[in-house]
Parts: C-alpha cells; sequence; structure tokens
C-alpha cells in the first residue's frame, strides 16, 4: 500500500495542470478451467500507480512501484505528457469522499470450487444420455480495492470483488451441438451457489442437443421478414449494441433521428443495482454514479465522461478507463420489462422465430447497423416448433429493430461481459420484434 502522503507527493508533482488525479490500484486474480482432458490454475496479484494530468491534453503514466520515488516520477511524466494537445476542459462535477466495500459472503476457496465445478460436471452427464458430452467450466474471481484522489478534493475508495463461471457445453450425436452460458456478480462464491442449477443445467443439455440436430435456415428463407423472438441474452445484446451507438464520443444524430419507440420501451443504464456485474458507486474519474435511460419514448440521452459532457452536453458519470483518457461506456444495460407474459408472446406470435442464447453481436457504428447470431432458433408454426435452426442472423438498422419491438415480457436477467477488460451486464426480458430481416 502507498505510503501516507505519497497522493500529496504526486497531486504536487502535477501542480499547475488544469486537473490531476492519482490512482492506487490493487488487484487479485484467481481462474480456475475444469476442462475435458486437463486443469488448469491462473493467480495473480498486482498492485499499481496510475497518474492523470489533463491541460492541453490527457497524460497518463502508470508504475508498479509505489514509493515515492517512483511515483513523483510517473506524475511528472503525465504532466509532461498533458502539455501537448489542442486544449480540452472537463465539466466541472461536484468533489467526492467516502469508502465503500461490496459484500463478499463467501471466500473464493479454490478447493470448494473444484469440486463445486465437479460437481456440476457430473450432474450434467447425467441430464444427457446417450450422447457423448464435453463439458468446460472456467470460474473466475476478481478483487480490485481502488483509491482515488483528485487536485479537486475527490478522495474515494471502492473495493469490488467479482465471481463469474463460463460455461461450454458440447454434445456429439450424428452431428454435434453446443451451448454456453455465463453467470456472476459481485461477490464471492455465493454468486454461483445462488443460481438456480437444476433449470441451467437441463436448459444447457437441451440446446446442446437440439443444436447437434439443427440445420441452417433454408435458402428460400434467407433474407426474410419474420417476427422474431429474443430471449433475456438476445434482448440484452440489443440493449448493449444500442448503447455503443450512444456512447458521446462516437454518438451520431441521424442514425436515431425521427425514432419513435412503444410507450413501454427502454433501454436502461443502471451502475447502482446491487451486486449486479457491471456495478460502481463512483466511476472511473470519480464522477457518483447514477442510471440513465438512454431510449424512450421522452427522447435519447448519452453515456458520457467528463470531457465528452463539458459545454453542459450531458452528465457525466460514465467514464471506463483508468490506464488511458477514459471513454463513455455500459455499466448495466438492459432492456426495462413491461407487463407480457412470455407465454402470452408465443401464443399470439403464431409464426416466427425463436431466437436463444448467444454467440456474437456486432453494430456497425458509422451506419448504426445491428447485428444479433444467436446460439440457436425455433423456427414455431401454430405454437409448435418445426425447424431447428443454427446459423441465423438477426439483422437491421437501429431504428427500424427498435420501432419493430411490439411485445415486452415481465421477466428479467442480466448476463455478465467484458467490454475492453470493464466488466459489464447486459439483459432484459423475452421481447418481440415484428418483421426483421434474418438470414
Amino acid at each position: 500500500m502507498l505510503e501516507e502522503g505519497g497522493f500529496d507527493l504526486a497531486l504536487e508533482a502535477m501542480k499547475g495542470a488544469k486537473y490531476c488525479d492519482v490512482r492506487l490500484l490493487e488487484e487479485e486474480v484467481v481462474e480456475l478451467g475444469l476442462r475435458p482432458r486437463s486443469e488448469d490454475l491462473y493467480e495473480s496479484r498486482s498492485e499499481r500507480i496510475v497518474c492523470r494530468s489533463v491541460d492541453n491534453g490527457y497524460g497518463v503514466a502508470t508504475s508498479t512501484v509505489p514509493i515515492p520515488e517512483g511515483i513523483t516520477k510517473v506524475a511528472r511524466q503525465a504532466l509532461a505528457a498533458s502539455r501537448h494537445g489542442q486544449g480540452i476542459d472537463l465539466a466541472p462535477v461536484p468533489p467526492q469522499s467516502g469508502s465503500r466495500s461490496h459484500k463478499e459472503l463467501k471466500p473464493f476457496d479454490v478447493e470448494n470450487v473444484r469440486k463445486f465445478l465437479k460437481n456440476l460436471r457430473d450432474a450434467l452427464s447425467n441430464i444427457v444420455k446417450g450422447a457423448d458430452v464435453r463439458p468446460e467450466f472456467v470460474c473466475s474471481y476478481s478483487r480490485s480495492d481502488s483509491i482515488l484522489a483528485t487536485s479537486e478534493g475527490t478522495n474515494v475508495r471502492e473495493t469490488i470483488p467479482k465471481t463469474d463461471l463460463t460455461i461450454y457445453v458440447a454434445v456429439k450425436k450424428a452431428f454435434q451441438g453446443f451451448s454456453g452460458k455465463v453467470l456472476g456478480g459481485i461477490g464471492g462464491l455465493e454468486v454461483l451457489e445462488n443460481q438456480p442449477w437444476n433449470d441451467i443445467l437441463h436448459d444447457l443439455a437441451g440446446r446442446a442437443l437440439d443444436g447437434a440436430d439443427s440445420k441452417p435456415l433454408p435458402a428460400f428463407y434467407r433474407g426474410s421478414r419474420f417476427k422474431v423472438i429474443l430471449d433475456n441474452e438476445g434482448s440484452g445484446a440489443l440493449a448493449h449494441e444500442v448503447a455503443h451507438l450512444l456512447e458521446a464520443d462516437v454518438f451520431q444524430e441521424g442514425v436515431f433521428h425521427g425514432l419513435e419507440p412503444a410507450e413501454d420501451f427502454a433501454i436502461v443504464d443502471d451502475p447502482c443495482i446491487p451486486g449486479s456485474y457491471g456495478s460502481f458507486l463512483w466511476d472511473d474519474e470519480g464522477v457518483k454514479s447514477g442510471n440513465k435511460v438512454l431510449v424512450s419514448r421522452e427522447g435519447i440521452d448519452l453515456l458520457h465522461t467528463r470531457l465528452t459532457a463539458k459545454g453542459e452536453k450531458g452528465v457525466p458519470g460514465n467514464a471506463r478507463g483508468v490506464f488511458r483518457e477514459p471513454r463513455p461506456g455500459p455499466s448495466n444495460v438492459f432492456i426495462r420489462p413491461s407487463d407480457w407474459d412470455v407465454a402470452e408472446i408465443f401464443e399470439e406470435t403464431g409464426r416466427g422465430l425463436y431466437a436463444r442464447g448467444l454467440i456474437r453481436a456486432e453494430c456497425d457504428t458509422a451506419v448504426g447497423k445491428i447485428e444479433i447470431m444467436p446460439e440457436i432458433a425455433y423456427m414455431i408454426e401454430k405454437k409448435e416448433v418445426k425447424r431447428k435452426i443454427k446459423g441465423l442472423r438477426v439483422t437491421g438498422f437501429v431504428k427500424e429493430l427498435i420501432q419493430k419491438v411490439d411485445a415486452i415480457a415481465k421477466d428479467f436477467a442480466l448476463r455478465p461481459s467484458f467490454e475492453k477488460d470493464f466488466a459489464i451486464s447486459e439483459g432484459g426480458p423475452h421481447i418481440r420484434m415484428d418483421g426483421v430481416i434474418c438470414l
């Protein structure tokens, strides 16, 4: 830990800049992988000092040597780097002070985690009968302890433990099928132990087995428009990609011009959800966190840092980035639930596609085009599954996709994820889009 007075030394060394800050960041990471033919364990601990200075430009310097001589050198490097540039200003914010240590009820003990994963593996093998099943489990724990002091009087400390589990399931029959799931949140091993594992494992097994029997969308259907039901992961992917388009430094107003979503449609970014993977009390500029309704019938809002919010353009609090100039980014981003029962959505759909799970989602920020590729999809006709489809792609421009959402369910789930090394979560309820292009 940095000796007392070290923060003052760093701030003094950057005196003369418009703004400066110094951060001590201690991180611990443990990762245990249980694979079909191997097991691997990774552990690391690090301690870093980060100095940032804002003057003509943004200067950042980092060191792993938290001693007075080292921190003064790093602070001067950050100050020198900030002398270059065209001149920038930061939006004013009130100084913050305080400390928050997020709860961790059960320690992440490697031996207990190993037993836990082996029990899951055995339970999954018992569910899948008559097929070769090869599950892979990667369980990670991280603990970050961050202290930030700024030239404006902010002095905050936040300690965040996170636990997550990524599961991949491969099933081989005549053909191979795959499924996957990511779970996690803030806390220790209790985050995983409290999950509904019977439902989760049966769902993973079912999707993998269905994948082994699936075929691509027939050629004569490709490019056609369908009613598409997205599950929690699919709706979360849509929310995530829309949020990228609302990052203030890449935002293009024309992409959203004339947008008229349904009355109950809203995309929200909320870093204040207790226990969620992307939650925090202060962002990476030390600004107090707060939720934002990014898209609704009332209009749109943007994700901002202090740099992008200057000149009363918006509200900061979405800064992500410690070792470089912070950028605006999401935290916990989701489509807000409404009042439909999931069963009711299916009953009123008649003929359409049900997209489940997520392989990838992409957004072309230049034109606002989004593509979502689910793990597997089902063609539904008269409430019956007629085809199991692999390789489906749901695509469209952002305004079109949002405006075609005509049913939003009550259910809700968040999925942990990473965005440029920052922990986030994405999710929402089941939703239906009426008439979107599928490939």
